[in-house]
């Protein structure tokens, strides 16, 4: 029999580097009536249908085989074989197996991005009227090359105008020594600053993780990446940041979404500006950044104290998406209260 390659392979290098459950399984095939025996089917059976490859270290690449065989009376057809996230799969042998013959499946697991307990899944379709769908299954304990202690930099609330800081310590599990070229995060407020940790070497670093005292109110949730010169080793780094900006005045809601609106209607939404501070304050204006902006009009309900600001989109706003971001600046604050907002408008 004329050997060849059949080759099924899907690797996707944007995978999450640590999984937080299980991968999405390939869309199953369609159902199939119930089989009538004839005496006469093909019948696959795996020698095995999981292997574990234990400890690894982040990055590394393992190889199993997967052993079959047609133990029916008729040709075993191989329709495909499809490996999910972080896996690739070759069929080593002939698409067509003949009784009695037997197959081989090669799967590699491709450990980077992953960590933790790992478990991934090979589907293998034929034409076994029985077992039309085998799982192949393997699975692996992904150590990291680099910890970062605490996982999480939670400041909890902070009130506005205050700043704070915490420390995080980057290192290489296995003592080797590396360079941290830098640390970034997607929120203007969050800031970070490192120094080598002396006594290791050049194998950790101290990062002072700071939140500014000019944060806006309102919660944060960002991840803050750390990037070093072992990109083969997989180094780029992510932990999430998170934090709650309080203010004796507070804005609600903090995400406006006005949906579908038809075009030269008035749509409105309304905001409650509230006080809870010991002195009274006042709206002095509103601005708004991005390429729409919106009407508004002020109501004081309470003086000194409770607030409305009507947003309305205006009849002669463009056909399509439209957002933006409103800032509310108010007497006796440090910063401006902040609204995030969008909505399509359409013909009819």
């Amino acid at each position: 029999m004329m050997r060849f390659l059949l080759i099924a392979a899907l690797l996707i290098a944007g995978c999450e580097r640590a999984p937080q459950g299980p991968a999405p399984t390939p869309a199953p095939k369609p159902p199939q009536p119930k089989p009538v025996p004839t005496g006469k089917d093909p019948k696959v059976v795996f020698e095995m249908t999981t292997h574990d490859f234990g400890a690894l270290t982040e990055g590394a690449e393992r190889t199993t085989v997967f052993r079959f065989r047609n133990a029916g009376v008729s040709t075993l057809k191989i329709e495909q074989v499809r490996p999910t996230c972080g896996c690739t799969a070759i069929l080593l042998t002939s698409d067509t197996i003949e009784p009695n013959a037997a197959g081989e499946i090669k799967v590699t697991f491709l450990s980077a991005r992953f960590k933790g307990q790992v478990r991934k899944e090979i589907y293998v379709d034929t034409n076994d009227p029985y077992s039309s769908t085998v799982a192949l299954t393997v699975m692996a304990q992904v150590d990291p090359i680099f910890v970062v202690e605490p996982e999480t930099v939670v400041f909890g609330k902070v009130r506005i105008g205050h700043s704070v800081s915490r420390e995080v310590i980057v290192r290489d599990r296995q003592g080797k020594p590396f360079t941290l070229l830098g640390v970034f995060c997607e929120e203007p407020a969050v800031t970070a600053v490192f120094a080598p940790v002396l006594e290791s070497g050049g194998a950790a670093y101290r990062v002072t993780v700071s939140l500014a005292g000019n944060a806006p109110a309102r919660a944060i949730v960002k991840p803050l990446t750390f990037h070093t010169d072992r990109p083969k080793d997989l180094a780029d780094k992510t932990l999430w940041v998170s934090a709650e900006v309080t203010a004796d005045v507070m804005l609600h809601p903090r995400l406006v979404y006005f949906g579908y609106v038809k075009r030269g209607e008035t749509t409105s939404r309304t905001i409650e500006v509230s006080n809870i501070g010991d002195h009274r304050v006042e709206i002095e204006r509103i601005e708004f950044q991005g390429a729409s902006a919106l009407l508004y009009e002020i109501k004081t309900l309470e003086e000194g104290r409770r607030f409305q600001v009507v947003l309305r989109v205006g009849k002669d706003q463009r056909p399509g998406r439209f957002s933006g971001t409103m800032l509310v600046h108010v007497s006796g604050q440090a910063a401006p209260l902040s609204l995030s907002y969008s909505g399509h408008v359409r013909e009819n």
